[in-house]
């Protein structure tokens, strides 16, 4: 197939005078007027329901680090697991919170310090 043939087509409709601007404006217009548009948002982070239970988010809490035996950390990690199963649900930070709080009482006993 030629190409001159297969572009006819498009040459001819080139050739053809351009719709009126103003037609065109309404049309832009009208199809503005039918956009949903997001909702505007004041700049506030919206905090979810995850923001607010997680202890990094939480500023009551703090993160420290410290330095425990492997075989002791590995064992409390076995326990807790083994707690969760059962439907606990206490975690490290947790067990250690509530150790630290005993200590702060002066209810010293069974934990030797």
């Amino acid at each position: 197939m030629n190409k001159e043939l297969r572009f006819n087509d498009v040459i001819s409709s080139l050739k053809e005078p351009l719709a009126d601007v103003e037609a065109l404006e309404v049309l832009e217009d009208e199809v503005v007027s039918q956009a949903v548009l997001p909702p505007e948002t004041s700049g506030v982070k919206k905090e979810t329901s995850r923001s607010l239970k997680g202890k990094s988010s939480n500023p009551e809490y703090t993160q420290t680090s410290v330095y425990v035996k492997r075989t002791t950390y590995n064992n409390i990690k076995r326990k807790l697991l083994d707690e969760n199963v059962e439907g606990t649900g206490r975690d490290y930070s947790d067990l250690v919170e509530e150790l630290l709080t005993i200590w702060l009482r002066g209810e010293r006993g069974g934990l030797g310090v």
